[in-house]
Protein backbone atom coordinates (compact mmCIF):
# COMPACT_ATOMS: atom_id res chain seq x y z
CA UNK A 1 0.00 0.00 0.00
CA UNK A 2 3.12 2.39 0.12
CA UNK A 3 3.82 1.84 -3.20
CA UNK A 4 2.25 3.99 -6.21
CA UNK A 5 0.16 1.89 -9.09
CA UNK A 6 2.75 1.52 -11.53
CA UNK A 7 5.49 0.37 -8.55
CA UNK A 8 2.50 -1.86 -7.43
CA UNK A 9 1.89 -3.45 -11.07
CA UNK A 10 5.41 -4.84 -11.27
CA UNK A 11 5.45 -5.99 -8.18
CA UNK A 12 2.33 -8.23 -9.09
CA UNK A 13 3.58 -9.20 -12.35
CA UNK A 14 6.81 -10.33 -10.78
CA UNK A 15 4.87 -12.43 -8.29
CA UNK A 16 2.87 -13.41 -10.88
CA UNK A 17 6.13 -14.41 -12.91
CA UNK A 18 7.60 -16.71 -10.40
CA UNK A 19 3.93 -18.16 -9.14
CA UNK A 20 3.18 -22.08 -10.06
CA UNK A 21 0.09 -22.55 -12.40
CA UNK A 22 -1.92 -23.42 -8.84
CA UNK A 23 0.22 -20.60 -6.67
CA UNK A 24 -1.39 -18.02 -4.48
CA UNK A 25 0.08 -14.70 -3.33
CA UNK A 26 -1.66 -13.25 0.15
CA UNK A 27 -1.87 -9.59 0.39
CA UNK A 28 -2.57 -8.39 4.03
CA UNK A 29 -3.74 -4.65 3.73
CA UNK A 30 -6.35 -2.17 5.02
CA UNK A 31 -9.38 -1.98 2.83
CA UNK A 32 -11.07 1.02 1.72
CA UNK A 33 -14.95 0.37 2.86
CA UNK A 34 -17.06 0.24 -0.73
CA UNK A 35 -19.35 2.43 0.85
CA UNK A 36 -16.88 4.69 2.03
CA UNK A 37 -18.07 4.01 5.84
CA UNK A 38 -15.91 5.27 8.25
CA UNK A 39 -12.63 2.97 8.73
CA UNK A 40 -9.11 3.20 9.81
CA UNK A 41 -8.45 2.63 6.51
CA UNK A 42 -9.08 6.15 5.27
CA UNK A 43 -6.67 7.42 8.47
CA UNK A 44 -4.12 5.13 6.66
CA UNK A 45 -4.80 6.37 3.29
CA UNK A 46 -4.01 9.99 4.32
CA UNK A 47 -0.62 9.20 6.32
CA UNK A 48 0.70 7.84 3.25
CA UNK A 49 -0.20 9.90 0.93
CA UNK A 50 1.60 12.64 3.24
CA UNK A 51 4.37 10.46 4.00
CA UNK A 52 4.70 8.30 0.75
CA UNK A 53 4.18 10.71 -1.82
CA UNK A 54 2.42 8.10 -3.81
CA UNK A 55 0.99 5.22 -1.86
CA UNK A 56 -2.55 4.91 -1.18
CA UNK A 57 -5.20 2.15 0.41
CA UNK A 58 -7.42 0.59 -1.73
CA UNK A 59 -10.73 -0.09 -1.99
CA UNK A 60 -11.35 -3.72 -3.18
CA UNK A 61 -12.29 -2.94 -6.40
CA UNK A 62 -8.89 -0.93 -6.85
CA UNK A 63 -7.42 -3.75 -6.16
CA UNK A 64 -9.35 -6.37 -8.67
CA UNK A 65 -8.52 -3.50 -11.51
CA UNK A 66 -4.57 -3.50 -10.49
CA UNK A 67 -4.87 -7.59 -10.22
CA UNK A 68 -6.38 -7.99 -13.31
CA UNK A 69 -3.85 -5.30 -14.92
CA UNK A 70 -1.39 -8.30 -13.63
CA UNK A 71 -2.80 -11.31 -15.11
CA UNK A 72 -4.43 -11.99 -11.50
CA UNK A 73 -7.58 -11.93 -10.15
CA UNK A 74 -8.94 -12.18 -6.12
CA UNK A 75 -9.42 -15.34 -5.17
CA UNK A 76 -10.59 -14.94 -1.64
CA UNK A 77 -10.90 -12.33 1.16
CA UNK A 78 -11.79 -11.88 4.65
CA UNK A 79 -12.15 -8.63 7.22
CA UNK A 80 -9.97 -9.05 10.21
CA UNK A 81 -11.33 -7.67 13.17
CA UNK A 82 -7.71 -5.21 13.59
CA UNK A 83 -9.67 -4.00 10.49
CA UNK A 84 -7.22 -5.51 7.91
CA UNK A 85 -8.07 -7.67 5.33
CA UNK A 86 -6.25 -10.76 3.64
CA UNK A 87 -6.53 -11.03 0.01
CA UNK A 88 -5.94 -14.24 -1.98
CA UNK A 89 -4.52 -13.83 -5.18
CA UNK A 90 -4.23 -16.40 -7.56
CA UNK A 91 -3.46 -16.20 -11.88
CA UNK A 92 -6.53 -15.04 -14.00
Amino acid sequence: MDWDDTHALMLLEACRGAMTENGRVILIEHIIPGDNSPSIAHLSDLMLLVITGGGRVRSELEYDELLAAANLKRTFSIELPSGYCILEVGKA
